[in-house]
């Protein structure tokens, strides 16, 4: 017989909240409905929401199936000129073209030893070799106008059209002048979804929330407003497993601060790009001081046994973020087998704590990873730096949607870093649901954008 929600809070000390359906959430707009109900339609993630059925499969095939599904369908989403159309917009706004390039970073088989980790055998699942024999990928974005070896005038914007000009990867970078910010992001996609190139995703928000202030094209401090955007590619599951991901991060960060020696560099990464940025951020902060000015995580997921709060009443609602589709993507990620034992754990547990029901409490407490010495690279506010209270520490800024099953994930993110002493974080709370809350909460989304510029321009 099943707790009530009484006895679980007695229990608790807390209330057992609600599971209201999407239609009726009081967190939710008309627009936050219409969008996650299309999204249900056009992506398959929907499927998601039947979480327990799809992982009867013992090899997990039916997840896998949608993932590729989820992979397919946002590449014919690509191909619909939907990129072309952010270049465009940051043309107008820069007074110049968009130069791109495509970085391959090779991998580094000292990469763990570089960031102080022991030197022990991490390999991931499958006898996957992750030291030397993969590549990072990233791609780099900025103003024309800033490479003075190639382009040197400014041109009309309406002239532009929309394609971003393929520009020289042999550039010198260190022609660049050291104060224009540098910011490295992480797509978001669980884990399982997404890549660098992916303009659907913050990559287009993050630029546009920086530079949509209307700028003087002849004012001789314009070159000191823009920034260069390097979106970061790393490994997705269930391809390739953890450490995979955290290692791609860590590559391409070096790799940046490397090309970049004096410039500040921002993180930052949305949903599971924040997970990835989180990491980026922490050990960042250890390997280079200094260098690392500023952090945004917006509705980062960070916790992988989901079984939270927010996970429990968004449960019926989460059609944009599904509960089912996170938790498939942490158990992917970190190879995690779940077992019909696992499955009856957590319905026993249940009886205690509803909110076990369906997560991956118990395969994660049993998981390798959970006792491992990469363990903050699981979970990167485990074990957050010393020296965070000092002027020059950086600024971190967290973005949470109230209606969002990783509500309670960004949470833990602020509340870890309060309590390490951190003396510069902001935490920006918005209603609705994952991300798009924010298209709806105009208070919230300027209050997040306007940290974000404060933390990138006036810091630089």
């Amino acid at each position: 017989m099943r707790s009530s929600s009484s006895d679980f809070a007695s229990k608790n000390n807390q209330p057992l909240p609600a599971q209201p359906s999407i239609w009726f959430h009081p967190e939710y707009t008309w627009t936050d409905v219409w969008i996650s109900m299309l999204m249900k339609l056009v992506l398959p993630l929907g499927r998601f929401v039947d979480y327990f059925h799809l992982t009867k499969d013992a090899d997990g095939s039916s997840m896998h199936a949608l993932v590729r599904r989820c992979r397919a369908r946002l590449n014919s989403m690509e191909e619909m000129g939907l990129k072309a159309a952010g270049f465009h917009r940051w043309a107008k706004a820069w007074g110049c073209p968009v130069a791109t390039f495509v970085w391959n970073v090779d991998a580094s088989s000292d990469i763990l030893e570089d960031y102080g980790f022991p030197n022990e055998d991490h390999h991931g699942s499958g006898g996957t070799d992750f030291y030397g024999t993969q590549q990072s990928i990233a791609h780099v974005y900025l103003p024309a106008r800033l490479i003075p070896d190639e382009h040197s005038s400014v041109c009309d914007p309406d002239s532009f059209g929309l394609q971003a000009l393929q520009a020289n990867p042999n550039i010198s970078w260190d022609r660049i002048d050291n104060r224009i910010p540098i910011v490295l992001h992480f797509h978001g996609g669980g884990l399982t979804l997404g890549s660098p190139d992916r303009i659907l995703d913050a990559v287009e928000r993050v630029h546009d929330g920086l530079i949509q202030k209307k700028q003087n094209n002849n004012d001789p401090d314009l070159n000191l407003k823009m920034v260069v955007l390097i979106s970061a590619g790393y490994s997705l599951a269930p391809e390739k497993s953890f450490p995979a991901a955290p290692l791609d991060a860590l590559n391409i960060l070096a790799f940046v601060i490397g090309k970049f020696p004096n410039n500040p560099v921002h993180i930052s990464g949305t949903s599971a790009g924040g997970y990835c940025a989180s990491v980026a951020a922490m050990e960042g902060i250890r390997r280079f001081p200094g260098r690392i000015a500023s952090a945004l995580l917006v509705s980062p997921m960070l916790d992988p046994k989901a079984d939270s709060l927010s996970y429990f009443a968004n449960a019926n609602s989460a059609y944009a973020c599904p509960a089912g589709f996170v938790r498939y993507g942490w158990q992917a990620f970190f190879d995690l087998e779940k077992k019909e034992s696992d499955v009856e754990d957590n319905n026993t547990t249940e009886i205690d704590d509803p909110l076990a029901c369906g997560s991956n409490r118990t395969i994660w407490e049993n998981s390798k990873w959970n006792v491992s010495s990469l363990k903050r690279l699981a979970l990167p506010f485990s074990s957050v730096p010393q020296g965070l209270d000092s002027s020059t520490a950086p600024v971190f800024i967290v973005g949470t949607n109230r209606g969002d099953v990783l509500y309670n994930d960004g949470l833990m993110a602020v509340e870890a870093l309060r309590q390490a002493g951190a003396s510069k974080v902001e935490h920006v709370d918005a209603g609705g649901c994952h991300v798009i809350g924010y298209s709806n909460d105009c208070k919230a989304n300027e209050a997040l954008l306007d940290a974000w510029r404060r933390a990138v321009f006036q810091r630089s």
